[in-house]
């Protein structure tokens, strides 16, 4: 499938996010077939007395785990950060 037929193709999956609290927050895992890495923009506009860390995932279906593939740096101030696999 071409990606400009497939609707699951990275440019069509948007998760967005906006958490006042501390916690955790786990996405629904994202379909990235036919495409090439991935790039994350966290837009931090406020921030509180902890620091945030993002992390982006890959999924093996055949164990059912998750690996880290790239996290961020603690991040403490108002920012801009992109995360690229």
């Amino acid at each position: 499938m071409s990606n400009e037929t497939n609707p699951y193709r990275a440019a069509n999956i948007m998760p967005a996010l906006a958490v006042a609290a501390a916690g955790t927050y786990t996405s629904a895992n994202q379909v990235n077939e036919n495409s090439r890495g991935v790039r994350v923009t966290i837009d931090v506009t406020a921030v509180g007395t902890t620091s945030i860390v993002f992390t982006v995932q890959a999924y093996d279906p055949a164990s059912g785990t998750y690996l880290d593939l790239v996290s961020s740096a603690a991040v403490t101030t108002i920012s801009t950060t992109t995360l690229t696999v």
